[in-house]
């Protein structure tokens, strides 16, 4: 949390990209000492390797191969209108009050 690329992740809801997954990872809180992770491989087509990104309000990801949209907080669900109907692809956080913890 101290590294000046992650001060994003002291709002809530404000998304950061980081390397790992299959297509790159994003970390937002949840809640003062809730974190989520979630791959960014849009779920329509995951053999694409098409990696979500935020829109323009942080609150969703898009994804820039076919125009799906998953919600931040429901936890990366598809929007209405989608061509994805699957969530995206989460994996376990821990938060030990200054380090967050990535794993599945």
């Amino acid at each position: 949390m101290s590294d000046p690329q992650f001060t994003e992740l002291y709002v809530y809801y404000s998304p950061v990209m980081v390397t790992g997954g299959v297509s790159g990872i994003v970390i937002y809180r949840k809640s003062e000492d809730e974190f989520v992770a979630l791959d960014r491989t849009c779920t329509f087509k995951p053999s694409d390797r098409c990696g979500v990104i935020p829109d323009s309000t942080n609150l969703s990801l898009e994804c820039p191969c076919c125009g799906s949209r998953f919600s931040l907080t429901s936890d990366g669900f598809p929007e209405a209108e989608n061509y994805a109907e699957r969530p995206l692809v989460q994996y376990q956080t821990t938060f030990d009050g200054s380090k967050i913890h990535v794993f599945n």
